[in-house]
């Protein structure tokens, strides 16, 4: 079953985007309208690896975790 990527506005006026299995856009716009107050765009997703979750998580870390992560994770590939 195809995976689709619609943008969402939820009840408090925050825009995501929400991945949905649907067979066709139309049945995952109305998916998501049940979900959601408004719906925009949907796209098919055709990519094997959606990069969006990493995104999200990534938003939350401070410079100063990034700067740890890089100076650790060198450490490791020279070793």
């Amino acid at each position: 079953m195809p995976t689709f990527i619609g943008q969402v506005k939820d009840s408090k006026g925050k825009i995501s985007k929400e991945k949905i299995e649907a067979t066709s856009p139309e049945q995952a716009r109305s998916l998501l309208q049940q979900k959601y107050p408004a719906v925009g765009k949907i796209q098919e997703s055709n990519a094997l690896f959606d990069f969006s979750n990493i995104e999200a998580a990534m938003s939350g870390l401070t410079v100063k975790d990034k700067a740890v992560f890089s100076r650790q994770f060198s450490a490791m590939v020279d070793a």
